[in-house]
């Protein structure tokens, strides 16, 4: 139903927040990091719609040419190399580059 409608119930969205000790004092709140535990039926939700909605994306061909972060088969070496070609063909043509390291 939610998947349908695109409403998650409120049950869904409570977290257990543990804190797991970093380091130094331990009575320092600072030296904890919160960690929230989702509901198992939560995690397959999101599951389910990521791959539905990355499907869709790439099926009507919205993702723009060079975003490289979080698709399949769109490393960030493919990303440098992408780069680094696009480097060697301005230089080929002797437009001047700007660039920052």
């Amino acid at each position: 139903m939610s998947i349908n409608n695109g409403i998650v119930p409120d049950q869904l969205k409570i977290a257990k927040v543990v804190l797991i000790y970093k380091k130094s004092d331990k009575k320092l709140a600072c030296n904890y990091r919160p960690i929230s535990l989702l509901s198992i039926f939560d995690k397959l939700l999101k599951k389910i719609m990521k791959s539905r909605l990355y499907s869709y994306l790439e099926s009507n061909n919205i993702f723009f040419d060079y975003q490289f972060g979080f698709r399949h088969n769109h490393s960030t070496t493919l990303a440098l190399i992408v780069a680094v070609d696009k480097l060697y063909e301005n230089l080929d043509k002797s437009i001047r580059l700007l660039v920052f390291i």
